[in-house]
This record gives structure tokens, sequence and C-alpha cells, in this order.
């Protein structure tokens, strides 16, 4: 409500907070602290402190954090609004971290051209959900190296075993149906990961929580990956020399 960008996954405070409160209704200096168990789709976090003082952090807090590193930063507009979208390029460009961030909306809908334009051709989109589909589409019937893609990184999920166990995934039949298609490409994965990047395009996994899945996303040619607990990621990748 004061034009705090803040750093949360859903738009309300409920799961994180206990706050049932859209986070744009609030302001900043309203959102409390963390609940001691925060659930997700993927996993539960228990924080180790019962008095728990933290609360949901402002982009500009972790751009702050990470400026003088090479870090780079995936961020996802949960709404799909352009002004924020443009609020989150005007805060990279001030701390000079526009050739840093992967931005875009799973709702697809950034003009690409126009923020370009705007911010330089160093800023990097990610494929929203209609563009990640198309993409399967086009590869499964043959038609994907003759079709110009505009987008940097292909960001998604490979239904991996332990997603596809989820209570989350066994309760709705779209999920199901949606898993199912992915794991009926897995054949054609390393191919289509192998196109992609020979195109320039960066290929990330999500949700990768645990060993078995981190062996697998590497195995299929990952240049990335999201999860839950990137201090085990970061253990196992720090064994492999990959960090």
């Amino acid at each position: 409500r004061d034009g705090q960008i803040v750093i949360a996954h859903d738009p309300n405070l409920h799961r994180t907070t206990g706050q049932s409160v859209l986070i744009s209704d609030v302001y900043y200096e309203q959102i409390g602290p963390y609940l001691r168990e925060v659930d997700s789709h993927f996993s539960t976090y228990v924080h180790p402190d019962d008095n728990i003082t933290e609360r949901p952090p402002l982009l500009k807090d972790l751009f702050e954090i990470v400026q003088d590193t090479n870090t780079l930063l995936s961020i996802d507009i949960k709404i799909g609004n352009v002004q924020d979208a443009r609020a989150v390029c005007d805060m990279a460009r001030e701390y000079n971290l526009l050739d840093r961030i992967i931005i875009g909306s799973m709702q697809d809908v950034l003009n690409i051209e126009q923020t370009r334009k705007d911010y330089g051709p160093q800023l990097n989109f990610f494929f929203p959900a209609p563009a990640v589909f198309k993409v399967f589409g086009l590869f499964i019937i043959g038609l994907l190296p003759f079709v110009p893609l505009q987008y940097d990184v292909f960001a998604v999920t490979y239904a991996f075993k332990s997603m596809r166990e989820l209570p989350f995934v066994q309760e709705r039949l779209g999920v199901r149906i949606f898993f199912a298609v992915m794991a009926f490409l897995w054949p054609f994965k390393a191919l289509l990961n192998w196109h992609l990047k020979r195109r320039g395009i960066m290929v990330i996994y999500w949700t990768v929580n645990c060993v078995e899945d981190y062996k697998f996303a590497l195995r299929l040619g990952a240049q990335g990956l999201m999860g839950d607990r990137p201090t085990d990621m970061k253990a196992y990748l720090v064994s492999k020399n990959l960090f």
C-alpha cells in the first residue's frame, strides 16, 4: 500500500504471518513476523527460535546484500502487474543490477519489447506459462528449431518423483495431468535442454529439494536449480565442485 516491494510467494500473508490480508492492502510496518512453522506445497519450515522477529523482507534489502556479488536473481511478479515490474526494474537500475536479474510473470502480461527498450538489452526474461507450453508443443511436433524465441531463461518444473508424490499433486486432477505430461516427456528432456542451450537460453528447474532430484536435474543439463532448501542445495553443489 505504501509502494514498498515485499519479497513473498503468496499475495496473501495468511500462510506466512497468520494475517489474512493481501500484502497490497497494508503498509509494510503493519506486516507481522513469520509464523514459527510455515507450510508450502513442497516442504515445511520450522524456525529454531520460538521468539521470531523476522518478517517478509523488502526487495531493496536483498539488492543491498547482493549488490557487490555475482549473484543472479530470479524475480517473479506474482500478480502480473506491469507497474510492479517497472518498479523492480527501476530499483535494479538504481543498484546497477539490471544484468543480474531474471524477471517475468507466469501470467504473461509484460511487454518485453517495450521493457527492453526502456531498460536495455541486458535485462533477462523467463518464459511465462503459455510460452512454456508453446515450447513443449513445438518441440514435440519438431518445429521448435524454426520458431524465434524472445525469452532468455526456461524455468520450469520437470515433475521430479519427489514432487509427483506430494498431496497437493495427488489431490488435483489438473495438476496430476500436468505432471503426467511432464513425466511422459522425460526421455526427450535432455535433447530439449541441449537445443535451448544451443540457442543461448538458460535452463532452470524448480522445485528441487533432495539429492536424488539434484542429480537428476544436473544429469539432464540444468544450468540452475531452485528449491526450498538452499543450504542443503549449496552443500551438495559444493561437494561436487559446482558452486
